[in-house]
């Protein structure tokens, strides 16, 4: 991961908070994440969301759920538009490598490719570190990522609808299967006539490499859905901050 200037430079959708939060998550993954912590997990009352975005998620997990969620994000622009559009959540502006907010939580989410943006092992490692440092015995981890290489070498075109209009997107890939990354680069034509260009690096990680990096932080994976789960085993010894204690 770089500064979130250069990632801003690169990703159309951090420099619109209005686009994103039109085109990113929405009913569909939250119902998924519910349909998961329904099956793996035991009552949540809180959840922590890191790389939460425009906080569409974490608002609906509130709203149909009941759960008192906070949310980290890397992107100032999308914190400064989520703090706008919903003031009631809690969203700050954090890095989730290193961020640490003093409690523990039922449920840690990492949705939306955000891990993907962490391009090498030592990144992973810190990322894994906050999930540990945030969960208390039998707190669910639900990570959405690349875990295999999207389709490469050709131009795929499809329409958004944005401000009750249709956008044009063509999107061709490239797959490097030494680095690890995959490149996706975006040409969008909107509505108003207006043109933008984008191009995102994002590392595919596959599950048995998740799952060896969580169990060295005491999760241990279970299967659910489209997801990455895992469960954490293993308290941190180290932090005696109890379960549902509040931030300072």
């Amino acid at each position: 991961m770089t500064d979130p200037a250069t990632l801003a430079r690169a990703n159309l959708m951090y420099r619109r908070p209005d686009l994103y939060d039109q085109l990113t998550t929405g009913d569909e993954q939250a119902a998924q994440v519910a349909s998961a912590v329904a099956e793996l997990a035991g009552p949540v009352a809180s959840v922590l969301d890191l790389g939460c975005g425009t906080g569409r998620d974490l608002d609906i997990f509130r709203v149909h759920y009941g759960w008192d969620g906070t949310g980290i994000e890397f992107q100032p622009e999308l914190v400064t538009y989520a703090q706008l559009v919903r003031p009631d959540l809690n969203i700050r502006l954090g890095d989730m490598r290193t961020v640490r907010l003093g409690r523990k939580f039922d449920l840690i989410t990492c949705l939306g490719n955000s891990l993907a943006y962490l391009h090498t092992d030592a990144e992973l490692q810190a990322a894994a570190e906050t999930f540990a440092a945030h969960a208390h015995a039998n707190t669910l981890l639900i990570i959405n990522t690349l875990t295999a290489p999207p389709p490469s070498g050709e131009v795929m075109h499809s329409t958004c609808r944005i401000d009750d209009a249709d956008a044009q997107v063509s999107v061709a890939g490239a797959w490097d299967a030494d680095s690890k990354l995959h490149t996706t680069h975006r040409d969008w034509s909107f509505p108003d006539g207006s043109a933008a260009s984008d191009t995102i690096i994002r590392r595919v990680t596959p599950p048995a490499e998740i799952a060896r990096i969580l169990r060295a932080h005491g999760f241990a994976l279970v299967p659910a859905g489209p997801f990455v789960c895992a469960v954490h085993r293993r308290p941190r010894e180290a932090d005696p901050t109890p379960s549902g204690g509040r931030c300072p």
